[in-house]
């Protein structure tokens, strides 16, 4: 009896020195390749080895006094941990091609933004992005819906549909907001000042719908439908109602635009631009017969240039002139400079008049796969009839950093701190931003 238990337990140690020895081999190949150990450890494993490895790995006592076998079992991070690093902090690309990248998606979280208007400001978005045809030249389409509160109790919805048909041919757009946000008004012109901040309670819709056709390579025309509407609640005896009495509409308006677009587009990317351009001429006119207001006309001119300067580093350009038209245009329907997109630093509507002009330069250079260093600088001014002249021009500044979280749909989220000018008797003006995607 003890000469056959003395057997068995030779012929158990053979059998571990046997499997340790081929180990040896796995683990040298592991070293250069994971995969392959992977592959290669569970043909020198049999089922009841593997347990024993796995239990001594997990620190059980039972299996102590054997030869440790764990180095054999190739290890395995949590699933979930696995998901969400390779979802949020790797930096490997190599899942991104042709057709995962291309799988409908979902990404549903809350969010925390902040800009000088609204100051903090939390809430939720929801974003599907989807192909219409799985190909290498069709762009995504995509759906997303947010909604915010803020510190200052204001409230926002947004929706924004962004449809690519097959081959680009089509393109469908569309934005839907309704906002519950006080309107600061400064007064019109290049020369208002902060003492003369007016806060006006308002709620605010704001649908645009725009559908474009590819007529040639890069460049498309469209057709676009805008509606605006501003609810001011101001009692009769409000004190900016007896001092603005040659403001045209001060209770608030609606107004419905038609118009049609002229759009080149031979950017590589929709999100985070490398390389390409992006220019878009609109026009759109207001009938008395669709407004509360007389007729309107909307000119708006922007462009965007990416340049591709070294591996990782892009400078990208961009310009904006608006113009609005027409007899007593409503102060709230007039071009403004400034905001989280472009003259980052001014508080949007600060300066406004019937026309603005605005260009900005941003460096951007990439530290890593997923963080990005950016510098901008700008200059921009308003002006009524008349030309300006170069002492309205406002300077603006500054630098932020921009985190991807989504490399597949190159989003991103930035941080900017932008600097302007310093008024006469005023703290110089500057701004944080905390927002989704780039400026431009």
């Amino acid at each position: 009896m003890k000469k056959r238990r003395c057997v068995c337990v030779l012929a158990k140690n053979l059998l571990f020195l046997i499997v340790l020895i081929l180990g040896q081999e796995t683990r040298a190949c592991a070293r250069t390749d994971f995969q392959r150990q992977d592959s290669i450890a569970p043909q020198y494993l049999t089922s009841h080895v593997k347990k024993i490895a796995t239990a001594q790995r997990q620190g059980h006592k039972k299996h102590s006094r054997l030869p440790n076998l764990s180095p054999l079992i190739p290890y395995r991070a949590p699933v979930a941990h696995t998901r969400i690093y390779d979802r949020f902090i790797s930096g490997d690309t190599s899942a991104l091609t042709l057709p995962s990248s291309q799988k409908p998606a979902w990404i549903i979280s809350p969010f925390v933004s902040y800009a000088p208007e609204t100051h903090l400001q939390f809430g939720g978005i929801a974003l599907y992005s989807f192909y219409v045809r799985h190909d290498s030249t069709t762009r995504v389409s995509a759906q997303s819906a947010s909604v915010n509160y803020t510190l200052l109790h204001q409230y926002k919805f947004e929706m924004d549909p962004d449809v690519w048909t097959a081959h680009n041919v089509m393109h469908f757009t569309g934005t839907f907001i309704y906002q519950s946000i006080p309107l600061n008004y400064y007064g019109i012109g290049y020369k208002t000042l902060e003492n003369d901040q007016q806060v006006l309670a308002s709620k605010q819709v704001f649908l645009d719908a725009e559908a474009e056709l590819e007529v040639f390579k890069n460049f498309r025309i469209g057709l676009t439908g805008v509606y605006y509407s501003f609810n001011f609640n101001l009692p009769d005896n409000t004190d900016f109602l007896q001092t603005s009495p040659s403001l045209y509409a001060l209770k608030g308006a609606r107004s419905t635009f038609g118009g049609i677009s002229l759009i080149y587009d031979s950017r590589n990317y929709l999100n985070s631009t490398t390389s390409g351009a992006y220019m878009r001429l609109n026009t759109a006119y207001a009938p008395q017969g669709v407004s509360t207001i007389n007729p309107l006309l909307n000119v708006n001119v922007q462009a965007s240039y990416f340049i591709p300067v070294l591996p990782r580093n892009v400078l990208g350009l961009n310009a904006s002139a608006i113009g609005m038209y027409g007899r007593n245009v409503p102060f709230y329907f007039l071009p403004q400079l400034g905001g989280s997109s472009i003259l980052r630093g001014y508080y949007s509507g600060r300066y406004r008049d019937k026309n603005a002009l605005q260009i900005q330069a941003e460096y951007r250079f990439r530290i890593i796969q997923r963080l990005e260093l950016a510098a901008f600088g700008g200059a921009g001014t308003v002006f009524g009839y008349d030309a300006y002249n170069s002492s309205e021009i406002k300077p603006n500044y500054g630098s932020g950093i921009r985190y991807f979280f989504d490399l597949a749909s190159r989003l991103s989220l930035r941080l900017d701190y932008g600097v302007g000018e310093k008024p006469a008797g005023e703290a110089r003006i500057s701004g944080i931003y905390v927002q989704f995607g780039e400026a431009f």
